[in-house]
């Protein structure tokens, strides 16, 4: 697979993408971007596609301001039921990164990030239904980080994630308990200094996070 072909044929759906956007044409934009992430997934899975070639490919971000992916636009809506119905037909969805580069089009013009959909259903409290759902779609992604060295797993614990959420995660990339962001903070880090977080309410995790840090320890 020539790379410089799928990068054309890339720009080339981007491009009417964005004339679409332009149009204002909702359902012409939507049909691009569907576009956008299969063309993506087919050459990732390409029988021809080389180790190097799927990684860079992976490493292949959609932009927030070209829409994004579905999935990631229905999980920043909290629209769990739209996103579910997403990832049952574009399981492929699960591994697309999206970024922000701070342009006019996000909600804060300083607003740098990359993210996977996990990332954004961690942080916008997924249920743990869905949230199985993602990992099942996409398991290497617990073990991914933000650009400020975030897993899920931080997302989670950060932003009140439900017990049950947390300890999927940690079931699923127990290391990263004891893993930093880039503030030198573990997730338990993380849930001890949250000080808007009900400690009774978060003793679950709270339990959760100290038993796999003890027995992490044990092991050394």
């Amino acid at each position: 697979m020539e790379f410089e072909s799928v990068d054309m044929q890339m720009a080339e759906i981007r491009k009417a993408l964005r004339d679409a956007q332009e149009k204002e044409d909702a359902d012409v934009c939507q049909q691009w971007r569907e576009k956008l992430v299969e063309s993506r997934s087919a050459a990732s899975s390409s029988v021809n596609t080389t180790q190097e070639e799927r990684v860079e490919l992976e490493n292949h971000a959609i932009p927030y301001n070209e829409g994004a992916t579905p999935l990631f636009k229905s999980i920043e809506e909290c629209d769990w039921k739209r996103a579910a119905d997403i990832l049952r037909r574009s399981p492929q969805q699960a591994s697309t990164w999206v970024v922000s580069t701070g342009t006019v089009h996000t909600t804060f013009n300083w607003s740098l990030w990359k993210r996977l959909p996990l990332h954004e259903a961690a942080r916008r409290q997924a249920p743990a239904r869905f949230m199985t759902m993602l990992i099942r779609a996409y398991p290497e992604g617990c073990k991914k980080v933000t650009q400020f060295g975030e897993l899920p797993l931080h997302l989670a614990v950060e932003c009140g994630a439900e017990p049950a959420v947390v300890h999927l995660l940690v079931v699923h990339h127990w290391q990263g308990c004891r893993q930093t962001d880039q503030s030198g903070r573990t997730p338990l880090d993380i849930l001890q200094e949250a000080a808007l977080l009900d400690p009774d309410e978060q003793r679950a995790v709270v339990d959760a996070l100290t038993a796999t840090e003890t027995a992490w320890k044990e092991t050394c």
